[in-house]
């Protein structure tokens, strides 16, 4: 697997275990770009900045 599919394979694990997003392929791309951002900002508030 390449880095930019492990990237994209991490990414899917993380918005099914913390935003119990069971399938994040039926997203549409704006829909799952937005909800990756989501996930980033929780991250980052989870980390104290």
């Amino acid at each position: 697997m390449d880095e930019s599919r492990d990237w994209l394979a991490i990414q899917n694990a993380m918005l099914r275990y913390y935003l119990h997003i069971a399938d994040p392929d039926s997203l549409s791309n704006e829909e799952w770009a937005a909800q990756v951002k989501l996930l980033e900002w929780i991250r980052r508030k989870e980390s104290g900045n």
